[in-house]
């Protein structure tokens, strides 16, 4: 009986060292659950981003002055009877 106690105990100490000390024990399962966390984290902001542009696309769309605004702030567009003036600081 007590070889077999002696058995079945370094068999458990073996699992239990593979299990904390091996590929695809726990070390590496808090690593890909932290990779997995930031890369939840990035999407969200990814997709923020995307919301932005698709708001942005619909004002340009849907808003002629938004369109306006735009060519006059971004590529500095006048009208033929408008003179461009810059004021330095």
């Amino acid at each position: 009986m007590r070889p077999l106690i002696i058995l079945l105990a370094l068999a458990l100490i073996g699992l239990q060292w593979r299990l904390w000390n091996r590929e695809g024990g726990v070390p590496e399962v808090r690593h890909l659950e932290q990779q997995i966390a930031e890369q939840e984290s990035h999407n969200r902001e990814l997709e923020a981003d995307n919301a932005a542009l698709v708001h942005q696309i619909d004002g340009l769309k849907n808003d002629p002055d938004e369109i306006e605004r735009r060519a006059r702030e971004d590529l500095g567009l006048i009208h033929a009877d408008e003179t461009w003036v810059t004021v330095g600081e």
